[in-house]
């Protein structure tokens, strides 16, 4: 499943907004697309791939759907799409939580992924939609019959290598440049269209590209134990299905289809243990659910095993199945403790403790495949990239750097011999660093490293200028592929003189 591709899991509103909230800036420049589908599906593809693609199905699909080609065909065809006739263009949008409600809305007891894009966007009128426009309406496969085709038809005739480039690459769309009027929904859902491309093979239009081909940013598992509660919380926040569709639909989400077996015939018990003396009787158990059931649903069996065990309080860990509540991995769905009557002596209450897990997902595909999901440069470094420039020099009782990386970068000095005292922090400010350091009373020459850290442990404010993966900024120094990537590192080595501290920069590594 595409799920298998998940970095991150949400199970709640705050959480995924908290979550989100990293690309914000994105979304001003608008650079940010969000789609949600279920986790079923093996790729990212538009309705008129689902079955073999034919390129003059496509095309007569389109036909008789009575559209013609002129300088509205991107609207016309994104018409058709929200009637229902397939295309190849994919619904995308730039609001995060319309997002998360198609994530949730299915009434199928299954997982969804929310897929966040971070991409240079087209308008609807640009060069590139326009060519994929008339790419639908072509009904060969000869590539260079519609290079000669389209360029004969314009007045501005394109190279054949921009062509190429135009067709084989999705375009983004830039949901200001639509044209929304008639359509209530696309308004509603903040839409916006992803125009999918094609393969092109010895000048032969074989196939739609999956827009995942053109890599994602990431992927986001929405599991379905906490769909339920996440519907709930859209409710409160006024995301329903009447707003989404329109009024003639219902402010409640649909119910989901029924599980296939109960839990308890479904659920088994892997490892257990009582302990029924002491003034606070106990039981434990790891089960395996062999199904997916909601977080109620699991709780309410929780409940009904606790009623029928002697001891007075149970601590039950659930996995969805026996590999990932085995021992070595304890990769849990949830942790629900229950106590039958209060024990005042200890401090105990009645009551029933739900603790949900909340990476299990992504989890499992790291412990199946934990190099797949190794951090790898996503977003492309830009062309105009600040080049970072970094000086530094150092007193017995200082260090000092001067550097044009944006204010709030944050450093890590690293030295056996150099120690940063009173733990300040290496952050830059107005372009300058300056930090009180202790250097051994013994040390005459030495070595350091700067290091610029993980996006992660990077300020909004700084990041909003560097980009989230610092795809807009650049030096010989970055490290962009690996497992702690990307960072940055400037090695140094200093000697004491009769001058001073000489700090000389050494070679990248």
């Amino acid at each position: 499943m595409i799920e298998d591709e998940a970095e991150h899991q949400i199970i709640s509103v705050e959480e995924y907004l908290k979550f989100i909230g990293q690309f914000e800036s994105y979304l001003g420049r608008g650079e940010l697309f969000y789609r949600a589908q279920r986790a079923i599906f093996q790729t990212v593809i538009p309705s008129i791939a689902h079955q073999k693609y034919s390129k003059a199905n496509e095309a007569a699909a389109l036909r008789q759907a009575g559209i013609t080609e002129d300088d509205t065909l991107f609207s016309k065809i994104a018409r058709e799409q929200h009637y229902g006739i397939p295309t190849r263009f994919l619904d995308f949008t730039v609001d995060p939580l319309v997002a998360l409600f198609f994530a949730v809305n299915q009434v199928q007891r299954d997982d969804s992924v929310i897929f966040v894009f971070i991409k240079q966007s087209d308008s609807a009128s640009s060069s590139h939609v326009q060519v994929l426009s008339k790419m639908a309406m072509w009904p060969s496969n000869n590539f260079s019959h519609f290079v000669t085709s389209l360029n004969n038809d314009s007045d501005n005739p394109l190279p054949d290598n921009l062509i190429y480039e135009y067709v084989t690459q999705p375009a983004f769309v830039k949901r200001e440049s639509i044209d929304n009027t008639g359509n209530e929904r696309i308004t509603a859902q903040s839409g916006t269209f992803v125009v999918c491309a094609n393969s092109v093979n010895n000048s032969c239009v074989d196939g739609i590209i999956g827009v995942e081909a053109s890599t994602d940013f990431l992927t986001i598992a929405i599991p379905f134990e906490y769909k339920s509660e996440i519907r709930h919380q859209l409710v409160e926040l006024g995301y329903t299905p009447d707003k989404m569709y329109g009024e003639s639909y219902s402010k409640l989400f649909s119910d989901f289809e029924p599980a296939a077996e109960s839990i308890e015939n479904c659920a088994e018990i892997i490892d257990c243990q009582s302990n029924p003396k002491g003034y606070v009787s106990k039981f434990s158990a790891h089960i395996a659910l062999n199904g997916l059931f909601t977080a109620d649903e699991i709780k309410t069996y929780a409940c009904q095993f606790a009623n029928g065990r002697p001891e007075d309080r149970l601590f039950l860990w659930f996995a969805r199945d026996k590999k990932n509540v085995s021992q070595d991995r304890n990769n849990l769905v949830s942790t629900i403790c229950i106590t039958k009557k209060d024990f005042p002596l200890v401090g105990l209450e009645k009551g029933v403790g739900v603790n949900p897990g909340d990476s299990y997902i992504a989890m499992n595909n790291y412990y199946d495949n934990p190099n797949h999901l190794m951090r790898e440069q996503r977003i492309p470094v830009s062309e105009n990239a600040l080049i970072i420039e970094l000086n530094v020099w150092m007193s017995s009782t200082t260090l000092s750097v001067s550097t044009n990386l944006f204010d709030e970068a944050k450093l890590f000095l690293s030295s056996d011999q150099v120690e940063v005292s009173d733990c300040h922090d290496l952050q830059v400010n107005n372009g300058e660093i300056s930090i009180p350091i202790t250097i051994g009373s013994t040390t005459n020459c030495g070595e350091f490293s700067l290091t610029l850290t993980h996006p992660s442990t990077q300020s909004q404010v700084f990041l909003a200028k560097s980009g989230i993966q610092y795809e807009n900024i650049d030096s010989p120094e970055f490290e962009r592929a690996g497992a702690i990537s990307p960072t940055a590192e400037w090695r140094f080595s200093f000697c004491l003189t009769e001058n001073g501290i000489k700090v000389t920069p050494t070679e990248a590594i």
